[in-house]
């Protein structure tokens, strides 16, 4: 009796924490997003790439979208190794499960904070 006990706990605990568990990518991605918000020059330059995104969206001259590609990538790079890494996950991650939601909320606070 105390033996399929055990094992009904086992296999109950397994399930519940694949189910639970989150990326294990995600908490050092969130942390990564913080930091942005908390540094007043690296936040210039996230919002900085916000704005020069935003704009590629609109325009239609394949040159200039080139040029705002690579002042893209240049100013992603300046904001470090972990905000790509970070950058990337949110990319890989599904927008409507938990993870992917909790990344896209942390970049829509960090968005919220650049001057519109």
């Amino acid at each position: 009796m105390r033996l399929r006990l055990l094992a009904v706990a086992g296999c109950f605990a397994m399930t519940c924490s694949s189910a639970l568990a989150a990326d294990a990518r995600l908490d050092p991605a969130l942390k990564a997003i913080a930091a942005i918000g908390t540094d007043p020059g690296k936040l210039m330059t996230f919002c900085e790439m916000s704005a020069t995104m935003a704009a590629a969206d609109n325009e239609k001259d394949q040159s200039k979208n080139d040029a705002a590609d690579k002042k893209v990538e240049d100013l992603m790079k300046s904001l470090g190794p972990d905000f790509t890494t970070a950058w990337s996950l949110g990319e890989e991650l599904d927008p409507d499960k938990p993870d992917g939601k909790a990344l896209g909320d942390a970049m829509d606070a960090l968005d919220s904070k650049c001057p519109k």
